[in-house]
């Protein structure tokens, strides 16, 4: 149960999104939250779900200027809103139910998330050029990174890795991953 909370949450935070970009760690926790989560009603859990996609939706737009992330940390439990610029901004709380859903968030971020995903666009004939093989590109709302994924057997060098970053003008970090077959 605990899981289909998360992939609900993970689902309503993608759906509140401008671009296919989703951060979400789905792993389940393993501690004593559990116990406490387990006793949840399914109505509770609606409840949660329910709430979080204005909530996300608000900040969203809210800090669209200097919104360099959004994601759901592992629990669902708190969105961490990442921002261009060093002035601070309150954490929130909400309660949904029983629940408490807190808001974090981390300045001083050194792209929006608009600005990554025009330097990935804008840099499409730059990947391919340098990285034959990507076959995937993508912003990490966590990390602030453009993110690339090769096929496995790409001869891949932190030399290639610093020239893409400093071609894109932002953090580039390349990943093995096999592509996926649509059916």
């Amino acid at each position: 149960m605990r899981l289909k909370r998360m992939n609900r949450l993970a689902l309503l935070l993608c759906l509140s999104l401008t671009t296919a970009a989703c951060s979400y760690e789905t792993s389940a926790i393993s501690d004593s939250k559990n116990a406490h989560n387990s006793m949840r009603t399914e109505n509770d859990i609606e409840k949660i779900d329910m709430a979080g996609a204005p909530i996300i939706e608000r900040l969203r737009k809210k800090h669209a200027d200097r919104l360099a992330g959004l994601y759901v940390e592992r629990g669902g439990r708190r969105i961490v809103v990442r921002l261009t610029g060093s002035e601070s901004v309150p954490p929130e709380s909400h309660t949904v139910g029983s629940e408490q859903l807190d808001v974090v968030f981390v300045p001083a971020a050194a792209h929006t998330f608009a600005q990554l995903n025009r330097m990935l666009s804008d840099g499409s004939k730059v990947i391919e050029d340098k990285l034959p093989t990507a076959h995937a590109r993508y912003v990490d709302e966590r990390t602030g990174e453009i993110v690339i994924a090769v096929v496995e057997g790409t001869e891949l060098s932190e030399d290639v890795r610093r020239a893409l970053s400093a071609e894109l003008g932002a953090p580039v970090r390349i990943v093995v991953q096999a592509p996926e077959s649509l059916q």
